[in-house]
């Protein structure tokens, strides 16, 4: 998961949804990098400048070897915690710091010195930032803003604004910061545990030109879903509110996620005017409590030539069931005759490896494999094999994981893409692009596909994500960081408003030439 997905997840969670992931947040172009002003704080009893409160921190090296008889090798790498070695939630804070960070205070020093201390020794990516320069040129300008000891100030949203700049800068897609409106929500994502609060389970951006709002995704398991709503269609006004444009993208966008989430939190089922090329209907969806990732689902579609295909929609790796049930639904596809199969990974930002290396070898049977060149120097290697996904180290540990029934599609497979497809998903893609000739459709994707990404949780519900690890291929050269499609699309929010989705028209059309 990269840090498009969190900056975007952050308003459409604190607004209406979970349902995917990305970098801007929509079209809110960076909101969280407001300017930050100095600020002055009431005076506080003995409160002064304290010297060394962020000692420097060393940066950690990649390992000669790996030291197999730690705990950081053999012992703490095998059997289920091999397994969860990249299907773990958020990590307690723990590195240089000598607690967990229900213990330690919440407090900007703490902030600072856990942002310092994780990306020195727990970094290890493909970015050429000079740390300690970075470290030295954040610590003056929070000094700037904050003239007292940096422990007697509490976390707050000009703090994360400012935090969110610095992690930034490392210029690397797999480390960010999580800020406190973001945490929540996220951290159910990973952990698949209910949302924060009541959302109708839909993701949108502004039409260009036009009133309304165009839902990019609909939520399967979701109240919008259930009601009828689908992708394409266009929000055009909530409980007799008209969604009309502001002077900016980002304004617009702000003023409609602001009506989402004022009428999913309602005691009353909202009302939405909705045109669906161009023939508008009043919509009834009352909000609900989902769970934080959407499992993959699908359905059987006609290409414009008479062919029925697969059209599967994988949300998000974010859940230790999504190969299980990518197999099973394409093992029910093709009982049920399809002649291709289009995978929609837009906005899909990733998640376990182990769940996209699963997924993917549903589609070929030649064995996927990808190496994570860890700091310790103890390399593990995941993939996909003969119906299990394997994960093994350098120290020897290993796990199958057999999928209960898997299965393999030997037909025609498209995959779509867009910017927002990010990490997993690009692994997914690479794999079933070199080893089983899917076609990719769409636009370049995030630029995350050469690294992993470890969450350590803060105290005061924020975390940073540090890139952990550089992934290789099976020849041993570092993968590119990004996916060009075969067939470059654009995901056209006014085409599909109008009633096209050029991304899926194209792969439909491919799969009946």
């Amino acid at each position: 998961m990269n840090k498009d997905v969190v900056h975007r997840l952050a308003l459409v969670t604190v607004s209406l949804t979970l349902s995917a992931c990305g970098r801007q947040v929509v079209e809110v172009e960076r909101i969280v990098e407001k300017p930050v002003e100095k600020i002055v704080e009431k005076p506080v009893d003995r409160i002064v400048t304290v010297e060394g409160e962020l000692p420097l921190v060393p940066i950690r090296t990649r390992a000669e070897k790996p030291d197999c008889g730690a705990a950081a090798g053999a012992a703490g790498r095998t059997g289920a915690a091999l397994r969860d070695f990249r299907a773990r939630t958020f990590v307690p804070l723990r590195a240089g710091m000598a607690a967990q960070a229900a213990d330690l205070p919440d407090n900007l020093q703490t902030a600072l010195f856990g942002m310092r201390t994780l990306l020195n020794r727990e970094y290890n990516g493909p970015g050429s930032a000079d740390r300690q320069a970075l470290h030295a040129k954040y610590e003056k300008l929070f000094r700037s803003a904050y003239p007292n000891a940096f422990a007697s100030y509490a976390q707050d949203e000009r703090t994360d604004a400012l935090m969110v700049r610095y992690a930034d800068e490392m210029d690397d897609g797999h480390t960010y910061f999580i800020p406190n409106a973001y945490f929540a929500a996220l951290k159910a994502s990973f952990e698949n545990s209910a949302e924060p609060a009541p959302s109708f389970g839909l993701d949108f951006s502004t039409v260009p030109g036009a009133d309304g709002a165009v839902l990019r995704s609909v939520r399967h398991d979701g109240p919008a879903f259930a009601a009828g709503l689908r992708r394409g269609d266009v929000i055009l006004a909530v409980n007799g509110v008209t969604l009309s444009r502001e002077s900016t993208s980002s304004a617009t966008y702000v003023k409609y996620a602001t009506l989402l989430a004022e009428a999913s939190g309602g005691a009353d089922p909202a009302v939405f005017l909705v045109s669906r090329a161009g023939e508008q209907r009043e919509v009834t969806v009352r909000a609900a409590v989902l769970g934080g990732s959407e499992a993959p689902w699908g359905e059987v579609r006609t290409t414009p030539g008479g062919k029925k295909v697969l059209y599967l929609v994988i949300p998000t790796f974010l859940s230790l069931e999504v190969a299980e049930r990518v197999h099973a639904l394409v093992r029910a596809a093709s009982g049920a005759g399809v002649e291709g199969v289009v995978v929609n990974l837009r906005d899909n930002g990733g998640g376990y490896v182990i769940m996209n290396d699963g997924a993917a070898g549903a589609f070929t049977d030649k064995a996927i494999a990808t190496t994570f060149e860890t700091l310790d120097a103890n390399d593990v290697t995941y993939g996909y094999s003969d119906g299990a996904i394997r994960v093994f180290n350098v120290c020897g540990d290993r796990i199958d994981l057999p999928l209960s029934a898997p299965t393999l599609w030997k037909g025609r497979t498209a995959v779509l893409l867009n910017g927002r497809s990010a990490s997993g998903s690009e692994f997914f893609a690479r794999s079933v692009s070199t080893l089983a000739g899917a076609r990719l459709i769409g636009t370049r994707t995030a630029g995350v596909a050469n690294s992993s990404t470890n969450v350590y949780e803060l105290p005061g519900e924020r975390a940073v994500a540090v890139t952990d690890s550089v992934v290789r291929g099976p020849d041993g050269r570092v993968l590119p960081d990004a996916i060009t499609p075969d067939e470059e699309v654009a995901d056209d929010m006014a085409k599909l408003a109008a009633g096209t989705d050029a991304p899926l028209k194209a792969a439909l059309d491919w799969l009946d030439r």
